[in-house]
């Protein structure tokens, strides 16, 4: 390989690498966003709504391990219909650089009060509907919001990275050869 060959490889390999990090965290999570919003809608309409408001009841123990018996517990949490389909959204996790996450929001802590605003949810039931308990057969809601939105959440993807990736290529003069 002659030297002015191995110059342009070596030029070409250094603006590749700028491209890679022109792409910071920001601009990825704006188009990962974008491609998950057909998901977060699929699992808002696809979330059962429950005609009744429903309670989280604490029942402590009475001696060594030996639990309250049913109704005898103290009411600390209230849930009015609708709370699972708000509940459901992409989730800001910072520790997720390079990937988002979008499923029930749930409270921190012992989640306590009255959960009836788009602000105030509390989504940790969501996997008992979604695979049932000993009492209740599992709904399967949220696999079948990703199975029918599979689709549309890649081809958004597609597109987005080809535009992202487009206009940093025609930023750093990549797009001249």
């Amino acid at each position: 390989m002659d030297a002015q060959m191995r110059a342009e490889l070596d030029a070409i390999s250094r603006k590749f690498k700028q491209l890679i990090h022109a792409v910071d965290d920001k601009k990825l999570d704006s188009v990962l966003t974008y491609a998950a919003q057909p998901l977060v809608q699929a699992l808002k309409t696809g979330a059962p709504k429950s005609k009744k408001t429903h309670y989280r009841y604490d029942t402590p123990k009475l001696l060594r391990g030996v639990r309250a018996p049913n109704g005898k517990g103290v009411r600390v949490a209230t849930y009015t219909p609708g709370n699972l389909s708000r509940s459901m959204q992409k989730l800001a996790l910072r520790r997720l650089k390079k990937a988002i996450l979008v499923g029930p929001k749930m409270r921190r802590g012992k989640a306590k009060g009255k959960f009836n605003s788009e602000r105030r949810v509390d989504g940790f039931y969501a996997h008992m509907v979604e695979k049932g308990t000993v009492r209740q057969k599992g709904q399967g809601f949220i696999k079948a919001a990703a199975a029918a939105t599979k689709g549309t959440v890649l081809r958004r993807l597609e597109k987005s990275f080809d535009l992202l990736l487009a206009k940093e290529i025609n930023r750093l003069g990549l797009g001249n050869r």
